[in-house]
């Protein structure tokens, strides 16, 4: 029965699997007792069904009454206890209920240190999990040696270019940008997660190019346009919106620091990529003619009033 509702469950059937569920976990009490480890097996069954299915209501005091019976039944190391912690967690989490959630998660890390030790898969989720709820409180001087110590970790445990490290690498580079001051730190962080990413994904992965999307804006926010411009031309193309943005940009700041020579190639190229996106006939492809001329004839006083062409994209 209850293999079959973890079936049910597993194929998105919550409603069939709950009914299964109930059902084994109403037999289990009336031929185990209560406090029956098997029962309390079925009882976690049940909850991960309600969690799936949303019903957090009638989760969450199953959640409890069944850690609670299995702290004293089991003991408080037992490996269905720290399930049952870390379940109960899980549903405090799906609520946005962090500030619920995190001395569990800090019990779940201790037990699982002192069980498994530091470096076992189930001590480096707990340790990612504190470090994520920290996060989420906006707790972030605490959550940052977590961080640090969870890449770390990967690093020794995964190796450079596993999946779990490049996911623990982005957590950081996340929390240094909302952190702020930081951004030398998170430029090499980003380099190294998005030449890692595309190598064991592929350039075209999702993952990947948001990598690479990420490390441009950095680069951007930093004031280094022409390598921001590298990787967005080789992203999406020289005609591509981003791309002539930061052309636009470049040619203005130049022309803004006396520099109108330096300008000029950049104030070329973005008259040919905004013909070939938009063609010739436009009022972008006038704005750029009119820029390359003010930039060609040393006029950059005359820069300033054509504005600059703007792309949303995120913000490091």
């Amino acid at each position: 029965m209850g293999n079959l509702a973890a079936c049910l469950r597993q194929a998105g059937e919550l409603a069939e699997a709950e009914g299964l569920a109930r059902e084994q976990v109403a037999c289990s009490e009336r031929l185990l007792g209560a406090a029956h480890p098997d029962t309390l097996g079925a009882k976690s069954n049940l909850m991960a069904v309600l969690r799936d299915a949303g019903k957090y209501d009638d989760a969450e005091p199953l959640g409890l009454a069944l850690l609670e019976d299995a702290r004293l039944t089991l003991g408080p190391t037992h490996a269905s206890t720290l399930a049952a912690q870390s379940n109960l967690a899980q549903i405090y989490l799906a609520q946005g209920r962090h500030k619920d959630a995190e001395p569990l998660i800090r019990e779940d890390l201790r037990h699982s240190s002192l069980v498994h030790g530091a470096h076992h898969t189930e001590t480096l989720v707990a340790l990612s999990n504190l470090a994520n709820v920290l996060t989420a409180q906006r707790k972030l001087n605490e959550a940052e040696p977590l961080m640090r110590k969870h890449v770390a970790l990967c690093r020794e445990v995964h190796g450079e270019r596993h999946p779990h490290t490049l996911v623990a690498i982005h957590n950081l580079v996340e929390l240094l940008r909302r952190q702020g001051g930081a951004e030398v730190e998170a430029l090499l962080l980003l380099r190294e997660y998005s030449d890692a990413s595309s190598s064991v994904l592929g350039e075209r992965h999702p993952d990947s190019i948001d990598a690479a999307e990420s490390h441009a804006a950095l680069l951007v926010h930093l004031g280094r346009l022409p390598e921001a411009i590298q990787i967005v031309r080789k992203l999406h193309g020289d005609a591509h919106v981003w791309t002539i943005s930061l052309l636009d940009k470049l040619v203005h700041r130049l022309c803004a620091d006396g520099q109108p020579a330096a300008a000029e190639p950049y104030a070329v190229e973005l008259v040919d990529a905004t013909e070939r996106a938009l063609g010739a006939d436009n009022n972008a492809m006038l704005r750029s003619r009119l820029l390359l001329a003010a930039v060609q004839s040393k006029k950059t006083e005359e820069v300033k009033p054509y504005g600059a062409i703007t792309y949303k994209t995120r913000i490091y």
